[in-house]
């Protein structure tokens, strides 16, 4: 700032000090250019103040300054002339994606960037901008949001990625091991199959393919967490032979997701016959997460005895399986 004081005089070098004011997130500084623009009767060129309203709206992003985003939104609304860039955008959905976050209000502003650009004819959003509210719909355990992103952003003109994908199926975990904390039996919070997040990650699986998209192992495996999180251990396995039969080979990830399906059952048999075929057929080693799954298992059906009847928590053979397993 100094420098800008004493020696820069040409307005793009005092743009080139904003902008990097702007990224640092030092408002003060960014604060006291957008003054000295002001004073100089630079504002008054339309150019140069959309660039400064970008450089702002950065600021703010990186301040985390969300009331002060909201302010610099709705003056460049009453400022009919002013036209900001996608960058403007981006950080703006993105202030209210990032904690707190606000995803109602962030897809509000999604729309209204849509909105605008499709007024001024200028081309289709980034899908970087729909990627930042579905990745705040996995935080908020919000899968119907995520949908309605996605069909924004299809109808925007914006080409889905495997990334846009991803962080809609992780939204569908998210809320159906929600939903379980909240009941053991998942008959009784869900009400209707369109809001079953294991139905909602599996058409997520069946659109991609639709695109053209090849879901990765992440994306199997992230679907498999969804099922593994509701307690739907049918789909899980037949989400896993459906990846087989796609031509994705298993890895260790995908193979423990459907460890956790049978963890979430009690079925210990399962999991440990799981953790076999993965060591065996499919040659790959176990993580920290394959580990937990045993553990999980063998907790969750002690427990379940426990509750049932009491006698032997389980039975030495089936210890023994989980015990091997453990060891290995």
């Amino acid at each position: 700032m100094q420098t800008v004081k004493t020696h820069l005089k040409g307005v793009d070098a005092i743009m080139v000090a904003l902008d990097v004011a702007a990224h640092d997130g030092i408002a003060d500084v960014a604060e006291d250019i957008y003054d000295r623009l002001r004073w100089h009767g630079y504002m008054r060129e339309v150019t140069i103040k959309s660039r400064v309203y970008d450089c702002l709206m950065i600021t703010n992003y990186h301040t985390r300054d969300q009331s002060g985003a909201m302010e610099l939104y709705q003056r460049v609304q009453r400022e009919t002339d002013v036209v900001v860039s996608d960058d403007f955008w981006f950080h703006l959905i993105k202030t209210h994606c990032d904690e707190p976050a606000n995803v109602e209000l962030a897809m509000a502003l999604l729309e209204d960037a849509i909105r605008e650009n499709a007024s001024r004819r200028r081309k289709a959003l980034p899908i970087t901008a729909f990627n930042v509210v579905l990745y705040a719909c996995v935080r908020s355990k919000t899968p119907t949001m995520a949908m309605k992103v996605l069909t924004v952003a299809r109808n925007a003109g914006a080409r889905l990625t495997r990334a846009s994908y991803l962080s809609a199926i992780r939204a569908c975990a998210n809320a159906a091991l929600m939903q379980r904390d909240v009941s053991h039996e998942r008959d009784n919070v869900i009400g209707d199959e369109r809001d079953d997040p294991v139905v909602m990650a599996r058409r997520l699986l069946d659109d991609m393919r639709k695109d053209d998209i090849a879901p990765t192992p992440k994306i199997w495996s992230a679907v498999l967490l969804a099922c593994a999180s509701a307690r739907d251990v049918d789909a899980a396995r037949d989400v896993f032979q459906d990846m087989r039969s796609s031509g994705c080979e298993p890895d260790v990830y995908s193979c423990t997701a459907l460890m956790q399906a049978y963890a979430a059952v009690h079925d210990v048999r399962g999991a440990v016959a799981m953790y076999w075929t993965m060591r065996e057929e499919f040659k790959c080693a176990p993580n920290a997460g394959t580990l937990h799954a045993i553990l999980d298992v063998v907790r969750g059906a002690t427990s379940l005895t426990k509750t049932h009847g009491g006698g032997d928590i389980i039975d030495d053979d089936v210890m023994n399986l989980a015990s091997e397993a453990y060891l290995d």
